[in-house]
């Protein structure tokens, strides 16, 4: 192991029983957006300075976040043609989640950061994805946080709430629960093998 690699570094200090040896270098790699562009930013914490800052240039975009999923299924919710084709339909918006999906990439020299929204219906039902809003097109682009593209075709059938709640706790035998009995048999010996923190 090469004594200079942050692992040996850490390594190195965690079993020095001297208090007083500086602890080994602290970096973080950031990627950002910034004025539509993917900004590569190393930090040092112990000097609180930004080491290196490059903008990409290469193909793709950095994966979505928790956060931005979230602000575009807010967009999409206060969005006034979305929320006229749910009342159109007769459901509640009070009821509806929005997922996301991403677009692909077709080969485009420039293309924009976009992501595709798809609407679901609760109401008596805990599972998201088992009663769909089909055939709506709604297309959110990400650096100015706007619906771009939004389309409602026809309605469509809306599956039954009924008999969609898959949790582990509602299901009846022999689906689940009661496996109290339970016995493993295997006659040729297990089909795995334990090797420290690695099973193979």
């Amino acid at each position: 192991m090469n004594p200079t690699s942050p692992y040996s570094l850490v390594l190195s200090w965690h079993s020095s029983r001297d208090h007083n040896v500086k602890p080994p270098p602290r970096q973080a790699f950031v990627i950002a957006r910034d004025k539509g562009k993917t900004r590569e930013i190393v930090v040092d914490f112990s000097s609180r300075a930004i080491v290196s800052d490059k903008i990409h240039v290469g193909n793709g975009y950095p994966m979505l976040t928790i956060d931005e999923q979230q602000a575009t299924s807010e967009l999409v919710l206060k969005f006034k043609p979305f929320r006229d084709s749910i009342r159109r339909r007769g459901l509640n918006v009070s009821e509806v989640v929005v997922t996301t999906s991403t677009m692909g990439w077709f080969g485009e020299p420039k293309p924009e950061r976009i992501i595709k929204k798809l609407p679901f219906y609760l109401n008596g039902s805990v599972n998201t994805y088992l009663r769909p809003i089909e055939v709506m097109t709604i297309i959110v682009n990400l650096d100015p946080m706007k619906v771009t593209e939004f389309k409602d075709r026809f309605t469509s059938p809306l599956p039954k709430a009924n008999g969609t709640d898959f949790r582990f706790s509602k299901l009846k035998p022999p689906f689940g629960p009661s496996l109290q009995m339970a016995v493993l048999f295997q006659p040729e010996g297990s089909g795995f093998k334990i090797d420290g923190h690695t099973v193979r």
